[in-house]
């Protein structure tokens, strides 16, 4: 009896480790060269139409880079190769609830043209179609609170919401320095991410 109970133990243990690696499998996960590549062709039919472009591959992220003739740099997005736990720019969520993992990917994007530059995030919704990933929407972090004029940075996943951090500009606020920080959460909604609630700090 007790050679079946430490029997079972162990299966139990092993089944344990195997389950904690599963459930760990995408903290090493890179992004996929294709899933840079169709970020890379949004902006090539959006902002980045007709301009020069490149990609710099750098340990953490892919630089792309947009640029007229002379040379003068108009947009640059930096995209993150992998999980970072205290960064969490890729997620895994399942919205569809098919038992696939669906991939959420937070990009940073700066521009100079129209006056100023341009810093913001994007959030890029991939659906897991098992053989392929489809990007569904794209969110910018600016619709993304309840704020008048703020920005919303990904933070994590909680029960298939994603949470973060809105920072929102008071009255007396410098363009700089949003000086207001609210508990956010988001939902998706068709493929799309809608702001839910927001709490102040």
């Amino acid at each position: 009896m007790k050679i079946l109970t430490l029997f079972l133990i162990c299966v139990f243990l092993v089944q344990c480790t195997n389950g904690e690696r599963q459930s760990s499998k995408n903290t090493n996960s890179k992004i996929d060269v294709q899933l840079v590549q169709k970020i890379q062709d949004y902006y090539l039919d959006g902002e980045g139409a007709g301009l020069k472009n490149e990609i710099n591959d750098h340990d953490s992220l892919n630089e792309m880079v947009f640029w007229e003739d002379e040379g003068f740099t108009l947009m640059r997005i930096l995209v993150p190769k992998e999980i970072d736990e205290d960064s969490p720019e890729i997620l895994f969520p399942d919205f569809n609830q098919d038992g696939l993992e669906d991939i959420i990917i937070e990009v940073y994007r700066e521009g100079g043209w129209g006056g100023g530059n341009v810093y913001d995030r994007e959030i890029f919704v991939f659906k897991n179609q098992e053989n392929d990933f489809a990007l569904k929407s794209v969110n910018n972090s600016k619709n993304l609170t309840d704020c008048t004029s703020g920005q919303f940075a990904l933070e994590g996943l909680k029960d298939g919401k994603l949470i973060g951090t809105s920072y929102c500009y008071a009255p007396e606020d410098g363009h700089c320095c949003p000086s207001l920080k609210y508990n956010t959460i988001l939902h998706e909604e068709d493929w799309k991410l809608k702001h839910l609630s927001s709490e102040k700090k």
